[in-house]
């Protein structure tokens, strides 16, 4: 797949919705997403950004919301279809909210732009994390078929093991978890190598507990990252290619960077 591009930005206090909303804007297009589909005010500043997977299918396209408060809440969901004339969509999934961000301190954005499979941006105030953005994994099961069910997913957690997807899927529940993510037998460095293990290619389960919903591109890991720094870069033994930690725990979140 594509290997993750990078792209680093701040936002200088003193932070206020206009000037977020600014730097949430650059972020997401630095990670890959086009053009806003939809760009409003109701009580909230309301950006809506579209996934296209398949054009030619009845639910080949996703919409992702991302809402920003007064209050500097940020809260995301993800929708079926979206009509920019009235501001409101279809299949919605319930919504996940953040923790405030705080005013008086700068924010620091990582873009990371996976092309088509994701692109995720990573939020830091201090000991605020979020994590905003879209996943469609590589490979789907080859029964799902895109003139019924939605394709898609959008991280509900800053350690990037649950995620949600538009409510019109094939098994009633929104929620999904990667397996293997957040795993306590993932810590610290192999022994024998003294490199942290990276475990290449990420299973996404539906919490219906009936199976698997996808399966990443190798560009996408799990890595034994307790005890590391957010960003710190990880290279599999016996190879080129170096992973950039998003989640710096025990069986950690990690992209593809080179």
């Amino acid at each position: 797949m594509t290997i993750a591009a990078r792209t680093n930005t701040t936002l200088a206090a003193t932070i206020t919705q206009t000037n977020l909303v600014a730097a949430i804007k650059t972020a997401m297009t630095n990670a890959g997403f086009s053009t806003l589909y939809d760009d409003y005010t109701s009580t909230n500043r309301i950006l809506v950004y579209e996934v296209v997977i398949d054009a030619s299918k009845t639910y080949g396209k996703n919409y992702f919301v991302v809402s920003i408060s007064s209050a500097l809440v940020i809260a995301t969901q993800i929708f079926s279809t979206w009509n920019a004339s009235t501001h409101t969509g279809t299949g919605g999934s319930a919504a996940t909210t953040f923790t405030a961000f705080a005013t008086a301190s700068s924010i620091s954005f990582a873009a990371f732009n996976g092309g088509d499979e994701f692109k995720l941006v990573v939020a830091v105030q201090g000991s605020v994390v979020i994590v905003i953005g879209s996943l469609v994994p590589a490979s789907k099961p080859t029964w799902w078929d895109l003139n019924l069910w939605n394709w898609g997913f959008y991280p509900t957690a800053t350690n990037l093991s649950t995620w949600k997807s538009p409510s019109i899927n094939p098994y009633s529940n929104e929620n999904y978890q990667f397996l293997m993510l957040t795993s306590t037998f993932l810590a610290t460095a192999n022994p024998q190598t003294n490199k942290r293990d990276v475990i290449t290619g990420l299973l996404l389960a539906s919490s219906s507990n009936t199976g698997i919903a996808g399966k990443t591109s190798d560009d996408l890991a799990c890595v034994c990252a307790s005890g590391s720094s957010r960003y710190d870069t990880i290279q599999p033994t016996g190879t080129t290619q170096v992973f950039t930690v998003l989640n710096n725990a025990s069986g950690g979140f990690a992209v593809r960077t080179t």
